[in-house]
């Protein structure tokens, strides 16, 4: 039996000659690629409470955790950095695994979620001060709208 299943799988050019095989394609010409059924499929997938992924990396969402499971020992630039990708990822199920892993761990990604929010308004202000105002900055004296409408 072994000869026979070498002889059947081995792979000689002289056995395995492609065969001529013509087989028409039929096309619906009536539906044009727009079925509203998947149309409808695929918008109520999409309107679910479905967060796609944004890109987080794997090794900042786990830093993102360490952060928070030790966060007495964690420094403050690594707990605003866990805020932000914690931020980000709020509305996953990650997230929510997270939250409710132990007792007070929502308290404690909120402090931390508090932590980088404050510390984004901080640089905000920071700008503004400085004149890197960011919101659009002031008018410029020749503006004229009579010149966009």
């Amino acid at each position: 039996p072994n000869e026979e299943l070498d002889e059947t799988f081995s792979h000689t050019t002289e056995d395995n000659i492609p065969m001529n095989i013509s087989v028409q394609m039929e096309y619906d010409n009536n539906n044009n690629g727009d079925d509203p059924a998947d149309e409808e499929d695929e918008e109520s997938w999409l309107s679910g409470n479905v967060t796609l992924a944004e890109g987080s990396k794997f090794e900042e969402m786990g830093a993102a955790v360490r952060a928070v499971v030790h966060h007495q020992t964690a420094t403050l630039p690594e707990k605003e950095q866990a805020g932000r990708m914690l931020l980000e990822i709020r509305q996953t199920d990650m997230f929510e695994q997270l939250v409710q892993s132990a007792p007070g761990r929502k308290d404690i990604v909120s402090e931390v979620i508090n932590l980088h929010l404050a510390a984004y308004h901080r640089r905000l202000d920071e700008s503004i001060i400085v004149g890197h105002d960011t919101t659009g900055g002031e008018v410029p004296g020749n503006f004229d709208i009579k010149n966009f409408v």
